[in-house]
């Protein structure tokens, strides 16, 4: 149960979002339903944004298949404090860093390889992304990432490569691109 104890937000604020949804949880489950096969299920109310995952899972020759459903929205916008209202120059301005109660319901596709070479060890992630039925946004995105870790005497070099599309009518503010995210 959120209480709101020790926050430094507007209590008009959270009292009206709180009664709508004062309970925040995680639960996961991980079944194996058959050699090399789990499905999974994972569902979260978290910081006013609401998580639901459901697929299957399969290894094969050291590589690692995933199809899964997912289902997210924004809930609620006081845990964003750039989605706070401010004035500049007698205008009042909105952010818009989310889409708030727009659900965003995909497919998702993954294969994720790891490898070692040289004194290092790699892994290689690449997903499809696609707009399910009753969606509020329409998008659709491919991408792969490479994180590598090597030991240089005793510091450890870790380098990560990403690349991304990303496509579509109405894209969710979250799943763009942005250049601060490239890190």
């Amino acid at each position: 149960y959120n209480t709101g104890l020790l926050t430094n937000r507007n209590e008009t604020e959270y009292t009206k979002y709180s009664a709508i949804y004062p309970i925040h949880y995680s639960v996961s489950y991980k079944h194996r339903i058959h050699k090399f096969l789990d499905f999974h299920f994972h569902s979260r109310m978290l910081d006013g944004l609401m998580v639901n995952r459901i697929g299957i899972e399969n290894i094969y020759k050291n590589s690692t298949y995933r199809v899964y459903a997912k289902s997210s929205s924004r809930m609620q916008p006081y845990y964003m404090a750039m989605q706070t209202p401010f004035n500049e120059d007698n205008i009042t301005i909105t952010p818009q860093v989310t889409n708030l109660n727009a659900w965003v319901n995909t497919l998702n596709i993954e294969w994720e390889k790891p490898f070692s070479y040289w004194n290092g060890n790699a892994k290689l992630m690449a997903y499809l992304r696609g707009g399910l039925p009753f969606s509020d946004l329409n998008f659709g995105a491919m991408g792969a990432t490479l994180t590598q870790s090597h030991p240089l005497h005793k510091f450890e070099l870790r380098t990560r490569l990403f690349a991304a599309t990303v496509g579509g009518d109405h894209l969710p503010h979250e799943s763009m691109i942005y250049a601060a995210g490239a890190n």
